[in-house]
């Protein structure tokens, strides 16, 4: 299979098969550098879809595209979003755009769960718009990039967004068995939609690229549970661990998305699911910087979790290095800046000849 924005695709492939298959000899290394001579274009805005023309949307992603460089195991891509609550949205629920077009929400519309079956509304305006933009780029850029589709924020965050926070954490206390049977009808969903993303994406012959610029030949989920920061210990085991395993069986790579320090107190329970291939960490605005969050990413490594490092980290080259001599996990993926291409093949090249640490 060949990219047009990515030449040596198939050799980036054969990488990511072996990152994947605990194979490889590298961290993976993902950098997007503008090219000598051209002007920085931005990427279109998020949520930039909800509402907006295609045609122009998909102008700005070829004009970006032909001012950069995707080097290392980086795979040009489009991702769309139309905010975090878009599972709730292919659930019925209504979406509300902020007036600054920053974020959207839903609106809930469960009442009573004696009263709600929840099902895959495929003939909602948000599922036929998810297809309307994966048509409208597939026609234009097939053979040139791939796209990733709205992350799929399941589990209690989806049950939150169609019952409202504070009625959902009533009802854990008050009847957590219809809380349970709700979690099992949205896992059924989640695999209803993981299938209708892989047909419409041709995910089974062509691969699957996610939020976090992963690749791999097959099907990618990029789980959370923003919820989880309000919820005991005892609550994550009962409510949402089990969520979790459901929505991995529906992936071939389980890439977690950790946002915030309020849910850093699940972090050994979500270490103890073998489904579970990569974690990667959001700090808190301000504490981005990697020693904030060091003492965090060592833990993770302890249970030899895959981890992804973004590029607001500040890591330089020589950490890189250093992370992936001593770490024990072997899937560590790195976002990072380079000046040349060059910059990028002599990085890649010497962490091939480092050793890991024995353990």
């Amino acid at each position: 299979m060949q990219l047009t924005f990515k030449p040596d695709f198939e050799e980036t492939r054969q990488f990511w098969r072996s990152f994947w298959n605990d194979e490889n000899n590298r961290p993976a290394i993902l950098c997007v550098l503008l090219k000598t001579g051209k002007d920085p274009v931005d990427r279109p805005r998020y949520l930039s879809c909800f509402d907006g023309d295609l045609q122009e949307e998909a102008e700005q992603v070829l004009h970006w595209l032909e001012t950069v460089d995707h080097l290392g195991d980086a795979v040009p891509y489009y991702g769309f979003e139309f905010g975090a609550d878009t599972f709730a949205a292919y659930l019925g629920a209504e979406l509300k755009l902020a007036a600054d077009r920053g974020t959207s929400w839903a609106t809930p519309f469960v009442k009573n769960w004696d009263d709600t079956e929840i099902t895959f509304h495929n003939n909602g305006h948000w599922w036929q718009r998810t297809l309307e933009v994966i048509a409208a780029f597939r026609s234009r850029f097939d053979g040139q990039l791939l796209i990733c589709p709205p992350t799929l924020v399941a589990n209690l965050d989806a049950l939150a967004a169609i019952r409202g926070i504070e009625n959902l954490l009533l009802d854990m206390m008050l009847t957590p068995h219809k809380i349970a049977d709700a979690m099992q009808q949205i896992c059924r969903v989640h695999t209803t939609v993981m299938s209708a993303y892989a047909k419409a994406l041709s995910w089974d012959t062509i691969g699957c690229i996610g939020g976090e610029g992963t690749y791999i030949e097959g099907r990618q989920s990029r789980p959370q549970c923003d919820m989880s920061c309000m919820i005991s210990p005892q609550m994550f085991e009962a409510f949402v661990k089990p969520c979790l395993v459901s929505e991995a069986q529906d992936a071939d790579a389980f890439v977690y998305h950790l946002d915030g320090s309020g849910s850093l107190k699940h972090v050994d329970a979500l270490c103890s699911l073998p489904e579970i291939d990569l974690i990667g960490y959001i700090p808190d605005q301000g504490k981005e910087q990697w020693g904030y969050s060091k003492s965090l990413y060592d833990r993770i490594d302890y249970h030899n979790k895959g981890q992804v490092f973004y590029s607001f980290s500040g890591l330089s080259h020589g950490d890189i290095k250093k992370i992936w001599r001593e770490y024990r996990s072997k899937k560590l993926v790195f976002h990072t800046s380079v000046r040349s291409k060059s910059e990028a093949e002599d990085l890649i090249g010497e962490l091939t000849t480092i050793e890991k640490m024995p353990r």
